[in-house]
């Protein structure tokens, strides 16, 4: 009942921004947990306004999956968690850690902030 009366279902994890203070790009390793990363990211150096910290307020990461006849179909089936994901990502679905790691690339988190908030969603696969 649940399946055929949903239309939707969204996922929000909150990251740690980067003050924008004391904000300093740095080059990182070319790959870092399994994962590719841009030439150059940003993190928090610490300064007065953040009290040290390197961030400043919070922000959601998103991942948001619409219910199509399928999906409706392999949720009635009780399908595996990881092949209605995988069914999900094949269809264009942005994942947490994907969005999350867009918000790193572009300054206003970072990366180790992404993999602490997503390892739980992503502990049963491999990186």
């Amino acid at each position: 009942m649940v399946a055929s009366s949903l239309s939707a279902v969204m996922a929000q994890r909150l990251v740690r921004v980067i003050c924008p203070h004391c904000r300093e790009e740095y080059e990182p390793e070319r790959e870092y947990a399994g994962i590719t990363l841009p030439p150059v990211l940003y993190r928090g150096r610490g300064c007065e306004k953040c009290f040290n910290l390197g961030s400043m307020g919070r922000i959601g990461i998103y991942e948001f999956l619409p219910i199509d006849s399928e999906l409706c179909s392999m949720i009635i089936k009780q399908a595996p968690a990881g092949a209605i994901k995988e069914y999900a990502i094949s269809r264009g679905m942005k994942t947490l850690r994907e969005d999350g790691l867009t918000k790193a690339a572009a300054g206003i988190t970072t990366i180790e902030e992404v993999l602490r908030v997503t390892q739980e969603d992503y502990a049963d696969l491999p990186l």
